[in-house]
């Protein structure tokens, strides 16, 4: 099969294990699999060489710019740039499927939306609920750069493009053979943009093998671990709160946050204010080839997130055989059953409080919960799995085109 990626993703990496790094695996496997695979990218930041059958198309040399209005012109001239892209593979090669792996929304810009071949099955996903606030924080990640006057003006300036976007987005769905959710809570919320028959559920993968079981060894501490992007949606400030109330029964309880971001000094400040300076680690950024070591060492893995619409990190959680405590929002729900973890309500301290001393206090939970977790990372969220049922839907999609 001649399967056409395009876009796999504006930034294609397997750094992060975060969005860039999705289109990695699959065009990857799909090559592993025996399939030839045409994928476009903006811009390429790989550890290792992409599958010799997968051919890589990007549109600029080097990594993203640290400039936000030169990356955020990248990006524009990059939407434009695909169709001029797509159209040279389509004339130079027999091609199947095109597949369209790059987020897109209601709310989000994106020009190829409406890209597609009346003659060529087009398949689209996986999608994520749409992100409920998009602040200049999550621009200056989104483009790589940091948060400025620029990403404030390109905060303001989203907010007005929510008209295109959305006509974008429904030309999107118009001229889609199949659209693939990331979730079933998703799945509900595109129901309203299309028929259900055109719809799939596929989750986002993870590479299992890279990560490994928490070694059960005796220790005087136990280890809650937090990995995020240090905004104020990603709620680690609840966090602190929720353990100052726990360390009153269990003071033996360490916290690690891994990763940076704007809010990472006022959640220093708030740790000492909060009297936890000597029992909270911030470890700043980690490569993501590392981070495998701290889930390693962790007993309870928490996500206090605001608003989430997928949970990467859950899944590196689950794969690590680590029990979740996590906010009842967005896709979060979908994958942390009751056997996995705990959920509580989104900024409630003492909900969360008492989610954690629930599994500090009793080892056995957390050893049963932490088993399924890895059990349920095996069976539904490996990536090898994920992308054979992506070539399932091309298979169906072909047949009936």
């Amino acid at each position: 099969m001649n399967i056409l990626v395009l876009p796999a993703h504006y930034y294609l990496s397997d750094k992060y294990g975060t969005e860039p790094s999705w289109g990695v695996e699959i065009v990857n496997r799909l090559g592993e699999k025996g399939h030839k695979v045409f994928a476009v990218a903006g811009v390429a930041e790989l550890s290792k060489p992409l599958h010799p059958n997968v051919q890589l198309h990007t549109l600029y040399a080097g990594p993203r710019s640290r400039n936000t209005l030169v990356e955020l012109w990248r990006k524009v001239r990059f939407s434009l740039a695909c169709w001029t892209i797509g159209r040279r593979i389509l004339s130079q090669h027999p091609i199947d499927v095109i597949h369209h792996i790059a987020p897109v929304s209601p709310n989000s810009f994106n020009l190829l939306a409406a890209f597609s071949r009346s003659d060529i099955p087009f398949i689209m996903g996986p999608a994520m609920l749409p992100s409920r606030t998009f602040s200049r924080y999550e621009l200056a990640a989104w483009l790589g750069t940091k948060a400025n006057f620029l990403s404030q003006v390109g905060e303001g300036l989203l907010a007005m493009s929510a008209t295109p976007c959305s006509w974008l987005f429904r030309r999107t769905i118009s001229n889609c053979d199949r659209f693939v959710c990331a979730t079933e809570g998703a799945l509900r919320y595109y129901e309203r943009y299309m028929d259900k028959g055109r719809m799939a559920a596929v989750p986002v993968g993870i590479d299992v093998g890279k990560f490994h079981p928490p070694s059960r060894r005796e220790r005087r501490t136990l280890i809650i671990l937090a990995v995020a992007y240090l905004t104020r949606r990603k709620g680690i400030d609840l966090l602190l709160k929720a353990l100052a109330q726990v360390r009153i029964t269990y003071p033996r309880v360490r916290l690690v946050v891994a990763g940076d971001g704007p809010e990472r000094d006022p959640l220093e400040g708030l740790a000492s204010q909060l009297g936890l300076q000597a029992v909270v680690r911030f470890l700043g950024h980690i490569e993501h080839r590392s981070i495998g070591g701290y889930y390693r060492k962790a007993d309870i893995f928490c996500s206090p997130t605001l608003y989430e619409p997928f949970g990467q990190t859950i899944l590196e959680a689950m794969a690590s055989g680590l029990p979740v405590v996590a906010s009842r929002v967005g896709a979060i729900p979908d994958l942390v059953t009751e056997d996995l973890g705990i959920l509580f309500t989104k900024g409630d301290v003492r909900e969360l409080a008492g989610a954690l001393e629930t599994l500090i206090g009793d080892e056995q939970k957390r050893v049963e919960m932490g088993k399924k977790a890895r059990q349920r990372a095996e069976s539904h969220y490996d990536w090898s799995q994920v992308v054979d049922r992506y070539l399932a839907i091309y298979q169906s999609t072909m047949r009936t085109a």
